[in-house]
C-alpha cells in the first residue's frame, strides 16, 4: 500500500506550499511560501520556508526526516536527519543507503548503521 501526502495534528501548509507525494507533517510543523515537500517527513516544530524543496533520492528511495526546530529554506534530498538550518541555495544530499544527520552549519556526519563490533585497546599493566 502506497502512502500519501498527509497533515496531522496542528500540522500546517499555507500560501503556495506544496505537499504531495508521500510527504507528512506532524504536530505543529509548517510549510509556507513557495515551499515543495514531495517526500519525507516534517515534525515538531520545523519549519519548510521560501522555494524549500524536499525530496527522496532517486536511487534508494530515502526520504529526509525533519525535525525539533529546523528552519529549511534550501534543499534536502535523501537519507537525510535534519536538525538545525539549512540556508537559502544550499543543498544537502544523500543518494546512499547511510543516514547522514545534518545539525545546521556545514556539520554533516555519516552514522554507519551496521552494528560491528568496535576493538577495545586493552590498556598496559601497570
Amino acid at each position: 500500500m502506497e502512502r500519501s501526502a498527509g497533515l496531522f495534528q496542528e500540522a500546517i501548509a499555507k500560501g503556495d506550499a506544496l505537499l504531495t507525494g508521500t510527504a507528512v507533517m506532524h504536530q505543529t510543523s509548517i510549510a509556507e511560501e513557495s515551499c515543495r515537500i514531495l517526500a519525507g517527513e516534517v515534525w515538531n516544530m520545523a519549519h519548510i520556508r521560501g522555494i524549500a524543496k524536499i525530496t527522496a533520492a532517486r536511487e534508494t528511495g530515502d526520504a529526509p526526516l525533519i525535525i525539533g526546530n529546523s528552519l529549511v529554506f534550501g534543499n534536502v534530498c535523501g537519507k537525510v536527519l535534519v536538525e538545525g538550518n539549512v540556508l537559502p541555495n544550499r543543498s544537502v544530499e544523500n543518494q546512499t543507503q547511510e543516514l547522514l544527520v545534518f545539525r545546521g552549519g556545514d556539520s554533516i556526519h555519516k552514522v554507519n548503521e551496521s552494528k560491528e563490533k568496535t576493538k577495545s585497546k586493552k590498556q598496559p599493566e601497570r
